[in-house]
């Protein structure tokens, strides 16, 4: 079977190098410190790594925050929605509930102080962006209303709620705002945040999302990004979709692919990574077959056995 190679990209200043073992660090250094915070990001170069993932949405005053749910209840010392919450309330906050229960130390992080970090430390970031909520109340200016969130891939902590749609789902046509932002105003301001606070001479940012629209329209705005396209179910449309926005890469939840989808799709001209493969005699029959990059909670694990290959 043909297996899959690390592709470089026309449009980058330097080609990507392959994570080192293989394996990128799920939400920072995976379960060996709380998500999404500069600390995880420390470990993950101590354990070796060259890549993290790490998700991003804006709170309630645009700024890009780094934090998977759409409420701040399961990871911090927090309650509520973050497009409800300005940064001023969030910069006071601490997180690391979901790590330790009984103890929040590390503070939620900019994505500008994440990305000066994570540059400074020489790895690599995959920016997975969350689908934000909009608010009904808010829509078109009007007041705040109630509403559950709606985050793809969530996981617990996170509600989806019928009144909630993500961003992407609106055009800026309607004027339709989140976080007091319109669509197309919130990701011009995070591909300034992007270009301010990362190393022009560095290979950019891999930006992932659910989100199809959202990606396209970030590539529309900013070429030069690479885009990776995530899904959970392999859809007819799936292939057309990431050949229309000339997208880097497919993330996919391995739990999900079948054997005869997985060499299918190891045979298209794309880098396939999957999520979120803990177990190392699992990761390393994927490496074999050709996948070119794993997300793990334990890349600790998954390290320790790519040595021993």
């Amino acid at each position: 079977m043909q297996k899959n190679k690390t592709l470089p990209l026309p449009f980058l200043p330097l080609p990507f190098k392959e994570p080192t073992y293989k394996t990128i660090g799920h939400r920072g250094a995976g379960l060996l410190a709380p998500e999404n915070t500069l600390k995880s990001f420390n470990i993950a170069k101590k354990l070796g790594l060259t890549w993290v993932e790490f998700d991003i949405q804006p709170c309630e005053t645009g700024e890009w925050i780094l934090m998977h749910d759409d409420t701040l209840d399961r990871s911090s010392n927090g309650k509520g929605l973050i497009a409800e919450t300005p940064f001023e309330i969030l910069k006071k906050l601490k997180t690391g509930k979901e790590f330790s229960p009984n103890s929040f130390h590390e503070p939620i992080p900019l994505l500008s102080e994440a990305l000066e970090l994570l540059a400074r430390l020489e790895l690599h970031p995959n920016i997975e962006i969350k689908s934000p909520v909009i608010l009904p109340g808010k829509l078109a200016g009007g007041p705040t209303g109630n509403s559950a969130g709606n985050s793809a891939g969530s996981s617990a902590g996170s509600s989806a709620g019928s009144s909630t749609k993500s961003l992407a789902s609106y055009s800026t046509e309607n004027s339709m705002t989140t976080n007091s932002l319109s669509t197309g105003k919130s990701l011009e301001n995070l591909i300034e945040v992007i270009k301010k606070h990362w190393p022009s001479s560095a290979p950019p940012p891999l930006i992932s999302s659910f989100d199809k629209e959202m990606l396209f329209e970030i590539k529309d705005r900013a070429p030069q990004f690479p885009i990776g396209y995530i899904i959970e179910n392999l859809q007819k449309d799936t292939l057309d979709i990431l050949k229309k926005g000339n997208f880097f890469s497919l993330h996919c939840d391995y739990q999900q692919l079948s054997e005869e989808t997985l060499e299918a799709l190891l045979l298209e001209p794309f880098p396939l990574l999957l999520y979120t493969v803990n177990d190392p005699r699992l990761a390393q029959d994927y490496f074999q077959k050709g996948v070119w990059a794993i997300f793990s909670d334990t890349p600790n694990f998954i390290a320790q056995s790519h040595l021993k290959v």
